[in-house]
C-alpha cells in the first residue's frame, strides 16, 4: 500500500499549496518479466529504493536523486521512483524534470490523484494556467475527497478571481479535513477578497481555536477587523502576534498602519521603525515612513523615501517618488535659508 506524507506550502495571499511528499513504503509490482536476471533487477531497483528514500531523510537530495534514477534504470515502470525523483526535483527547483517524471508516474499509473494534483501545481508555477486546471479537475475526478485536489482547484479559482468557485472548493477543505488550519484560512481570505469581512474572521477565529499562535492567522484576522473599522480588536490581534513572534516584521508593519488609522503618528513611527530594523528592505515600510514625516520632518521624509527608491519595485510609485523627492530637496533649500 502507498502511504505518502503531507507537505505544505505557501504562496501569495496566505494561500496555503497541497503537495504531497514522498512514497516512503514500497507495494507489489506487476509481472516484471521471468529468470533470475529479472529477480536480480527487482531486488537491485529495491535497494536503489531504500537508499533513495534514506538520503532524501537526511536532507541529501543530490544522493536521493542518483538513487532514483538508478532504481527506474533497474525498473523503468517502478511507478513510486518517478513519484518520488518528481518530488526530488521540485525541491531542487527543477521544474521541468519534475514535470517530465510525474508524467511518467502517470503513465504508469494513470489514476494517481496525488500525481495529477502535484503536476497541476508545477503547471500552475509556470503560469501554465489551462494545463493546471486540467490536471486539478483531474484529481478530483479520481479521488473526490481529495483535501489536496479540492485546494489546489480553490487556489487556481482564487487567482483567477473566480471567488464563488473557490468558496466551493475550500467548504470542501474543511469538511474533509476539519482539524487541519489551511482549508479555514483560504476560506477566509476568499470572503475577505470578497468584502465579507465578518465571514473573513469567523475562518480566522475557527482556525486560531486550532492553532491559536499562528501567526499568519492572527494577522489575516486583524486586516479583516480593520476593514470592519474595529481597530481595537486588530490591534489586540497584532499585539499577540508580536508577543509570539517579536521579530516579524510584518506585525508592526501592521501595527504602525492601525496607529496611523488612528492618529497616533508617534507609534506608528516606533512600529514602522522596528519593522525596518527587522527587515532592511522592507521597501513599502520606508515609502510609509517617507509620508509620515513629510509635513513635520523634512530632511527624515527625503531620507527614507531615498531608501524607499533603493529596495522599492513599483515603477509607477517610484517615479512619483522621484518627483516628490525633488520637491522636498527644493523645500528643504528653502528652510535652510
Amino acid at each position: 500500500m502507498k502511504t505518502k506524507k503531507t507537505k505544505l506550502g505557501c504562496c501569495k495571499a496566505l494561500l496555503f499549496i497541497a503537495y504531497a511528499g514522498l512514497i516512503c513504503v514500497t507495494f507489489g509490482y506487476g509481472p516484471f518479466g521471468v529468470g533470475l536476471y529479472a529477480e536480480v533487477n527487482r531486488e537491485r531497483a529495491e535497494e536503489y529504493f531504500n537508499d533513495a528514500n534514506e538520503a532524501y531523510n537526511k536532507g541529501n537530495l543530490q544522493k536521493a536523486k542518483s538513487a532514483y534514477e538508478k532504481t527506474i534504470a533497474a525498473y523503468p515502470d517502478h511507478p513510486a521512483a518517478h513519484y518520488n525523483l518528481a518530488v526530488v526535483l521540485a525541491e531542487l527547483k527543477d521544474v521541468n524534470g519534475a514535470i517530465a517524471e510525474y508524467k511518467e508516474a502517470l503513465r504508469v499509473n494513470p489514476q494517481d490523484a496525488v500525481s495529477h494534483n502535484n503536476l497541476g501545481n508545477l503547471y500552475d508555477e509556470q503560469g501554465n494556467t489551462d494545463l493546471a486546471m486540467l490536471e486539478f479537475n483531474q484529481a478530483v475526478k479520481i479521488d473526490p475527497q481529495s483535501p489536496l485536489a479540492r485546494n489546489s482547484l480553490g487556489n487556481l479559482y482564487y487567482k483567477q478571481g473566480k471567488y464563488e468557485e473557490a468558496v466551493k472548493e475550500f467548504q470542501e477543505v474543511v469538511r474533509l479535513v476539519p482539524e487541519e488550519t489551511y482549508g479555514y484560512n483560504n476560506l477566509g481570505n476568499t470572503y475577505y477578497k470578497m468584502g465579507r469581512y465578518d465571514d473573513a474572521a469567523a475562518q480566522y477565529n475557527i482556525a486560531l481555536e486550532i492553532e491559536p499562535r499562528t501567526i499568519h492567522l492572527l494577522t489575516n484576522k486583524a486586516q479583516a477587523y480593520i476593514k470592519k473599522g474595529n481597530y481595537a480588536f486588530a490591534l489586540e490581534c497584532l499585539r499577540d502576534a508580536a508577543k509570539y513572534a517579536p521579530d516579524n516584521a510584518t506585525v508592526y508593519n501592521l501595527l504602525g498602519d492601525v496607529n496611523v488609522i488612528k492618529g497616533d503618528d508617534a507609534e506608528a513611527a516606533k512600529n514602522y521603525k522596528k519593522a525596518i530594523d527587522l527587515k532592511k528592505d522592507y521597501a513599502d515600510v520606508y515609502y510609509k515612513l517617507g509620508k509620515l514625516y513629510r509635513s513635520v520632518d523634512t530632511k527624515e521624509s527625503i531620507r527614507y523615501l531615498k531608501e524607499y527608491l533603493k529596495y522599492g519595485s513599483n515603477a509607477i510609485r517610484k517615479v512619483q517618488v522621484e518627483k516628490y523627492l525633488k520637491y522636498l530637496e527644493s523645500k528643504e533649500k528653502e528652510e535652510s535659508k
